[in-house]
């Protein structure tokens, strides 16, 4: 209840690039087993542009849902049918890291798997679609920093794509190559997803056209995902290696009591529910086991939303945050704070407790991500593109 989830909470794609950047460096890479086998299955689902939903944006007249509209086999997808028919515009461009040319399957795949991350944003209605139910490319972007959706996609994208070859390059630096275990595991999930291919009367050729555009190899899925699995290999690697400081993994121990009144809820109620907190703190008098008795007491028959004990290691709303991480805070601190999230906390300090392996795991990825940014930032490597990208619709 006291984390803000990522969907109900999202305000602007800008605010989504450090968590989907982060989710990318740790999301395990199952490039055939996971996109392909699914598609040749029993069918795969295509959009139609008459599946729609309202859409949160201006342009309500090209918003289109997510869900099943018509099922179609293997053999009658192309790669317009998946992906629609502008992101083929953006494309094909030849992009350099360290003075070496980057395969162009890596560039492709970044653009194809950012405009696809966006795409499941814009049609829950955060961003322009097109009649075919993607994203919209071509759409003026709501926000300053870009002219279009198409440049953010691509923006986007050539960070991911950037970060990768550095993550690949520290990899080699020190050494580090994949397991023969991995190495293993790629070859047998294309010998799988040839055989599934075989059943369903595809041939590599044509499938790898309809998923990665025409003309892609099955050599080139090959470098792909040996690519990906060794920055995911190398992340990992990094993960375990890390040396936590105490800052780092000692942080606040918060003790709370919930009473719901989010933002919206009519002044009684959130008088009610103030008056309520202020009267819980009072009780407790200052003394953190009266408020364990008190505030388990209060969930049980209801009073209170929820009550209980948080580790603050940056994962929670912002006054919430505020609170915990103020220089002054010593241990039997009570307070009354108002989150517009959720409504009333009564919180108290219990001192400061060591974070769980997923959050320690999450602070050296983002350390891993924020040397990656330094090194991105300060151009210590060359890495870009002569090639231009299109504004416009073409005719």
């Amino acid at each position: 209840m006291y984390r803000q989830n990522r969907d109900t909470m999202f305000i602007g794609f800008d605010n989504k690039r450090q968590e989907i950047i982060m989710r990318s460096f740790k999301k395990t890479i199952a490039l055939i087993t996971a996109s392909v086998l699914i598609l040749a299955s029993a069918g795969c689902t295509s959009r139609k542009a008459t599946d729609t939903n309202e859409s949160k944006t201006s342009d309500t007249s090209a918003s289109a849902s997510s869900s099943a509209a018509e099922t179609v086999g293997l053999k009658d997808m192309t790669f317009e049918s998946l992906y629609g028919t502008q992101i083929g515009d953006f494309l094909g461009r030849k992009y350099t890291f360290d003075g070496k040319e980057i395969p162009r399957i890596l560039s492709d795949y970044a653009i194809l798997n950012e405009f696809s991350e966006i795409t499941s944003y814009a049609v829950q209605g955060y961003a322009p679609v097109t009649s075919e139910g993607f994203l919209d490319m071509y759409a003026n972007y709501e926000g300053e920093e870009f002219e279009t959706y198409g440049a953010f996609v691509v923006d986007f994208a050539q960070n991911m794509l950037e970060s990768q070859c550095i993550m690949v390059k520290m990899a080699n630096d020190a050494g580090i190559t994949l397991p023969q275990e991995q190495l293993d595991m790629i070859e047998d999930d294309i010998k799988q997803l040839q055989e599934q291919l075989d059943k369903e009367g595809v041939t590599m050729e044509q499938f790898l056209s309809i998923m990665y555009g025409e003309g892609t190899t099955v050599d080139e899925i090959r470098e792909l995902m040996k690519t990906q699995a060794l920055a995911e290999y190398y992340t990992s690697i990094y993960i375990q290696n890390y040396q936590f400081t105490e800052d780092e993994i000692m942080r606040p121990k918060i003790r709370y009591a919930l009473y719901s009144a989010p933002q919206g809820t009519d002044q009684e109620t959130l008088d009610a529910q103030k008056a309520k907190a202020q009267a819980l703190m009072e009780e407790c008098n200052g003394n953190l086991d009266s408020f364990e008795v008190l505030g388990s007491a209060a969930q049980t028959n209801g009073e209170v939303h929820q009550y209980g004990e948080i580790i603050e290691a940056g994962n929670t709303v912002q006054n919430f945050q505020i609170w915990a991480n103020d220089s002054a805070r010593k241990e039997g601190d009570f307070d009354v704070i108002y989150a517009p999230e959720y409504g009333y906390f009564v919180v108290a300090y219990a001192g400061l407790g060591e974070v769980d392996e997923t959050t320690k795991q999450d602070i050296a990825t983002k350390a891993l991500m924020n040397s990656i940014s330094a090194d991105e930032e300060s151009g210590k490597y060359s890495f870009g593109t002569t090639d231009s990208y299109p504004v416009t619709l073409p005719d």
